[in-house]
């Protein structure tokens, strides 16, 4: 089951899998045991599964009219005899609901479950049964049952907009963005002003790639409920999918001014401004920093207890939480890491968020000592987890992206926690001791100034890459056979700032009979495609030279798709971190300009590694230079296309043996810091080098 809980706001709508994951999990009671329409729900902003017989806030309201939902069914003859498990009247009705709704205020689900069914046996038509029967296999993961359930309670009240709306939520988690409108219109038919409704409908459409028409329900639903949370983060996070990221910064600011204290919108500005041109360092610290000390406060006092650090030298336990121990980005690097942990030293406990696995997470699983699925946990259940296994050091890989935990982080469940590889920033949580990176992506002295961790230097690079095990022949340079250059980018739309459309529409002006050719999930969406294209006509560029392509699921097409271009452009002010490297897998050269924190130094770090720092350009008018240099020099981009997988292969960037002493030895350390009373974000924040 997707997880509920405000600590995973969906980050950026990163491809249809994602989208699906946060659009229709139901989720009465959230991660955080906050109840569905309170802010702790913005996390799903699709879909507030709002469970008239299970969400308190709403408890007194559906017993008030029970008798007209069930009065004429107890009364009317042909439904037999009440025996003793009947429901012999309206308060029997309440106890059965009662019973199943402190079950799962308390997350006893399958006792609510035993609570419903004996009851549902015999009165199957039953709305309420049946509404608090599909809660209950929602929170379990279970969609189908989930599904058959509401059905079976919509059928019974069709024109209850609250039933209608749930059977839409569940209808959207399983994927059917299409069906899952329909429902959503009919329940704002019945209630106009039915706020989840409008929410569900508007995420409906995102899923659908029906970007247009989802900013157009937002604007209309916000004139009935102006800041409504959910929706500005759907229409920001629909206009940040189209490129339009200073609209998406503007609405998302002005909500902020008006909910100063809202921890899940501060979440999102921050989550922003990593893509944002024109800020200044200091600029994305604060929005970070702001995001941390309201949640923070949120958080509280802390009922976890984690042991106290004691004796510097003796076998550590590690935990790894991440939602993306399987096919996923992270997990190219997260593999090496965890695979190099020295056992004698360290044991591995694994934490793994997200619910469903795949071959990699199967081979995560044998490299853990320890694995737990903690997709079902909410923040009090992991953390209590995570203090009862005794970890003593907790290594985060999500940041603030899709899945991640910062309320349970801000809870302190380990003595020391660290932040590594998925988030190209600062968190902002005081409790977070530790950030890896290396002196390349963040120099000594400033970037120290501008992170809430103490920062620890994993020199020369602070990734250590596992490519596929059986990629694609590298192919010869297509310019050879075309006679011309072909540019590309296989980025995430959001990291195609307007800063470097025009920096790439000079070097296609540049380079006569060029061409560029741009990959993306998201560029399945007409929508999309159609606004790419204007805002690269806007920056210069002609649109009938540029080739949109839809993402590939398979990897090894995937990669064979870098057979059509000769040299990758590299996104700004975020860099590419993955696509950078297979592009230098499959021979491609990146050409990257370099700026002022981690997120526009990462290329940098890579390049270096594998012998290529001079492609890293100082300023936008050496990036055009290099690039258009490059592209006239076909001797060197036919020696780079056959040399670069082996410079790869051979560089620190995959050197993981070497990278597995300098993390071991990172880990040693720090927790001997924390022994000595040295270490923690409070302790300073000069760097530590593992050179």
């Amino acid at each position: 089951m997707p997880p509920a809980g405000a600590q995973s706001l969906q980050r950026g709508l990163l491809g249809r899998e994602a989208r699906r994951q946060v659009l229709g999990a139901p989720t009465g009671v959230s991660r955080s045991g906050a109840l569905a329409g309170s802010e702790a729900a913005l996390e799903e902003p699709v879909a507030v599964f709002r469970e008239r017989a299970l969400d308190p806030g709403h408890f007194d309201e559906v017993h008030s009219d029970a008798d007209d939902a069930h009065g004429a069914m107890v009364a009317s003859p042909g439904t037999g005899p009440r025996g003793p498990a009947g429901l012999r009247n309206v308060a029997d009705l309440s106890s059965i609901l009662a019973q199943a709704r402190q079950h799962c205020a308390a997350r006893r689900f399958d006792q609510a479950r035993s609570v419903l069914a004996r009851p549902l046996q015999k009165h199957a038509d039953d709305a309420d049964l049946n509404s608090a029967m599909a809660y209950v296999a929602g929170q379990q993961g279970q969609v189908q049952q989930a599904l058959f359930y509401a059905r079976r309670a919509y059928k019974a009240r069709a024109n209850d907009a609250d039933f209608v709306c749930n059977l839409g939520h569940i209808i959207a988690w399983g994927g059917q963005a299409g069906e899952a409108a329909e429902m959503f219109k009919r329940a704002i038919a019945l209630r106009p002003d039915h706020l989840d409704a409008a929410v569900g409908l508007a995420g409906a459409l995102e899923l659908a790639d029906r970007t247009r028409d989802c900013i157009e329900v937002c604007r209309e639903a916000s004139v009935r409920h102006p800041n409504e949370p959910r929706l500005v983060y759907l229409h920001a996070a629909t206009l940040r999918r189209l490129g339009r990221m200073p609209e998406s910064n503007e609405l998302l600011e002005r909500a902020l001014r008006a909910l100063p204290d809202h921890v899940s919108l501060a979440q999102e500005v921050a989550f922003n401004s990593n893509y944002t041109s024109g800020l200044s360092p200091r600029q994305v610290f604060e929005a970070h920093r702001r995001f941390g000390r309201l949640i923070s406060a949120q958080a509280g006092a802390s009922t976890l207890r984690a042991h106290r650090p004691e004796d510097p030298e003796r076998r550590l336990r590690i935990g790894f939480m991440s939602p993306d121990f399987r096919e996923h980005s992270v997990a190219y690097y997260a593999e090496p890491v965890i695979e190099g942990i020295d056992r004698s030293q360290f044991e591995v406990f694994c934490y793994h968020l997200y619910g469903s696995s795949d071959e990699v997470t199967a081979r995560f699983r044998r490299l853990a000592g320890v694995w737990r699925e903690s997709n079902l946990l909410n923040d009090d259940e992991l953390g209590r987890r995570i203090v009862e296994d005794r970890i003593d050091v907790l290594v985060e890989l999500t940041g603030l992206t899709t899945h991640a935990r910062p309320a349970l982080l801000a809870r302190k469940p380990a003595p020391v926690i660290l932040t590594y590889i998925g988030y190209p920033n600062t968190i902002g949580l005081p409790s977070v001791d530790y950030r890896f990176v290396d002196s390349l992506t963040d120099p000594p002295g400033d970037a120290d100034a501008c992170a809430v961790e103490r920062l620890v230097r994993l020199d020369p690079c602070f990734l250590c890459y596992r490519p596929p095990a059986a990629p694609p022949a590298v192919s010869s340079p297509p310019s050879l056979g075309a006679g011309s250059v072909t540019f590309g980018s296989f980025n995430s739309l959001l990291k195609l700032s307007d800063e470097v459309l025009v920096l790439w529409s000079r070097v296609l002006r540049d380079s006569p009979g060029s061409r560029l050719v741009l990959k993306n999930w998201d560029l399945a969406s007409p929508d999309v495609r159609e606004g790419l294209l204007a805002r690269m006509s806007a920056a210069g560029a002609d649109p009938s030279v540029i080739e949109l392509l839809p993402y590939e699921k398979k990897g090894a097409d995937h990669l064979a798709t870098y057979a059509r271009i000769d040299i990758a452009l590299d996104t700004y002010p975020y860099h590419g971190t993955t696509t950078t490297c297979e592009a230098l897998l499959m021979g491609v050269p990146v050409v990257s300009l370099m700026g002022d924190r981690h997120a526009s130094r990462v290329g940098l770090s890579l390049l270096s590694a594998v012998g290529l720092p001079h492609l890293a350009a100082a300023s936008p008018d050496e990036f055009v230079r290099t690039t258009v240099q490059l592209a006239r020099d076909r001797q060197s981009l036919a020696s780079l296309r056959g040399s670069l997988r082996d410079r790869l292969l051979r560089s620190p960037l995959c050197d993981a043996p070497s990278h597995s002493k300098r993390f071991n030895s990172a880990l040693r350390d720090i927790w001997r810091a924390a022994c000595g009373g040295a270490g923690g974000a409070g302790a300073g924040r000069k760097s530590v080098p593992h050179g």
